[in-house]
C-alpha cells in the first residue's frame, strides 16, 4: 500500500501493482506501508481517496501461476512446503492427523511442484487450475480461503478481492440473497475505492484516478507515465503462449462470476478473442465446477 497525503493505492496481487507503485514514488511523495494489505480503520476514516487495482480474471490466473514458476510468492511457498508439526491440528488427534496430513501433504507437494516446473508449460497451468479449484486443496491455499464458506463458489481472485477492497467481512446469504447479482450489489455498496485502475487500460486509468485525487501532473510526468516499461512482469524474457483450454476457460467464468460480472469483463470461450470486455452475465453465483 503506497499511502500519500491525498490518497491511498491499495493493490491486489498480479494486477500491476508493482509497477503503479513504482510509478507513483516517481510522482507524488509518500510511503510505502507493506504489500497487497488492507487499509487500517484510521486510515480509511481519514478522508483520504483510494486507488484499487484489478486484472481480467483470467489473465489474473496465468500471471500468479507463472510467477510461481520463478519459485516466488506467498502462494507458492504455502503449496510447495511439506507438513509441519506446527501445521498440525492437534485437537483432532496427534497420530491419525499428522500421518494423514503428512502423507496428503508429501503427495500435494511433489504435484504442486510439477504444476510450477515450466512457465512454457500450458498442461502445467492447467493442471494447476484445476487443482486450486478442487475442494481437496483449498486448505492448502491459506488466507483463510477455506473457512470463508465460499470457497465452494467464488474462486481465489474473488476471495482475495473480498479480503482486501471490502468494509465488511464476507455476507451470509442472506444479505446478498444468494444471487450474482445480489453479491456483486452488496460487494460495490462495500467497497471503500474511490478509483479502479485496470491491468488492461493501468496508464489511462492512473492518470484519471490522480487527476480525479487532486494530483495535478503535468505534459512530462504524463508522458513518462505512459512510456514507462512495465514491472515485474511474470513472462519477461520467456515464450508467452495462451495457456487456457476451454474447460480453464469455463472454470474462470463460473468460478470468478462475481469479478467479471462487477467489473464487466466478458465470459469468455475458445472462440472469443483474448482481452474482450463488455458487460457481464447475470443468474445465481454459486455453481461448483
Amino acid at each position: 500500500m503506497y499511502v500519500t497525503d491525498r490518497f491511498a493505492f491499495v493493490e491486489l496481487h498480479k494486477t500491476g501493482g508493482t509497477h503503479v507503485t513504482t510509478l507513483l514514488s516517481e510522482l507524488v511523495p509518500g510511503t510505502q506501508v507493506g504489500r497487497h494489505n488492507r487499509p487500517s480503520d484510521a486510515l480509511l476514516a481519514s478522508g483520504r481517496k483510494f486507488l484499487g487495482s484489478i486484472r481480467n480474471p483470467w489473465d489474473w490466473y496465468v500471471s500468479l501461476w507463472a510467477y510461481g514458476c520463478s519459485r516466488k510468492g506467498a502462494l507458492y511457498e504455502r503449496l510447495t512446503r511439506p507438513v509441519t508439526l506446527q501445521r498440525v491440528d492437534w485437537r483432532r488427534g496427534v497420530h491419525g492427523d499428522f500421518a494423514g496430513r503428512l502423507v496428503r501433504s508429501l503427495t500435494g507437494t511433489r504435484a504442486w511442484k510439477r504444476c510450477y516446473a515450466d512457465v512454457n508449460d500450458p498442461g502445467a497451468f492447467r493442471d494447476w487450475m484445476h487443482r486450486i479449484a478442487d475442494p481437496e486443496w483449498v486448505e492448502h491455499l491459506g488466507e483463510g480461503y477455506s473457512a470463508s464458506g465460499l470457497s465452494d463458489r467464488l474462486g481465489f481472485m474473488s476471495h482475495r478481492y473480498m479480503r482486501l477492497y471490502l468494509r465488511s467481512s464476507v455476507p451470509p446469504g442472506s444479505v446478498s440473497g444468494g444471487t450474482l447479482d445480489g453479491l456483486v450489489e452488496w460487494c460495490a455498496r462495500q467497497e471503500f475505492v474511490d478509483y479502479w485502475i485496470r491491468n488492461e487500460s493501468l496508464e489511462d486509468d492512473l492518470v484519471k484516478a490522480l487527476r480525479l485525487a487532486g494530483t495535478p501532473l503535468t505534459d512530462a510526468q504524463v508522458e513518462h507515465l505512459r512510456n514507462a516499461p512495465r514491472t515485474n512482469v511474470s513472462f519477461r524474457g520467456r515464450k508467452r503462449i495462451s495457456h487456457h483450454d476451454a474447460a480453464t476457460l469455463r472454470l474462470v467464468n463460473e468460478r470468478e462470476a462475481l469479478i467479471i460480472t462487477r467489473f464487466g469483463y466478458e465470459p469468455r470461450t475458445a472462440e472469443s478473442a483474448p482481452g474482450e470486455a463488455g458487460a457481464g452475465s447475470n443468474g445465481t453465483y454459486g455453481a461448483a465446477p
